[in-house]
């Protein structure tokens, strides 16, 4: 399925991808943007040996990197707005989840995952919060919830400017350590 948006994106799903994200393989898990609007965002990854992740020894992906698949999902909401906006797509940071409750130990070959992710808060600060679903894809539209979660993420206006100085500080912080033992 190929996204239409105003401001254009490429017809091949890798390459939408690729616009969106600020990752690079081989970090980009998702497989595909399914669907983008200014209330929320469908992106579908399809489980192979060959996923990232995968672990033989378990025979699939383990289900905490469902986390990821919200992550990237809400970053390809972010990039679509800010395009949608003239602004050029800028990295964000997944702070953290509030109840990331599932019901799969693995996600394993064969298995193809939806996951929809809502804005349910907005600050113009750039933080923000995330109602996340992981379904399991069905030829009928429905499917098994297999994981939710709540997940908050930042987006700072000038993401340079904050990356120096979390750096900075956690030198500081480590220098102090150092010189405090």
């Amino acid at each position: 399925m190929t996204v239409q948006r105003p401001y254009g994106l490429p017809t091949e799903a890798k390459a939408q991808l690729e616009v969106l994200l600020t990752h690079r393989d081989p970090m980009i898990l998702l497989d595909e943007v399914l669907a983008l609007d200014e209330v929320h965002a469908v992106s579908r990854v399809v489980v192979q040996t060959t996923s990232r992740f995968f672990r033989d020894d378990l025979g699939g992906v383990p289900s905490w990197v469902g986390l990821e698949y919200m992550a990237q999902t809400i970053a390809l909401w972010g990039s679509d707005q800010l395009l949608l906006q003239g602004k050029p797509v800028a990295i964000g940071f997944l702070l953290g989840s509030r109840c990331y409750d599932t019901s799969a130990r693995l996600f394993t070959p064969g298995m193809r995952l939806l996951t929809e992710i809502k804005p349910s808060y907005l600050e113009e600060s750039g933080l923000s919060s995330f109602d996340c679903t992981i379904r399991l894809e069905q030829p009928d539209g429905a499917g098994q919830v297999l994981a939710t979660a709540a997940v908050n993420a930042f987006r700072p206006e000038r993401h340079e400017e904050f990356v120096a100085a979390s750096l900075r500080n956690a030198n500081h912080q480590s220098t102090e350590q150092d010189q405090g033992e």
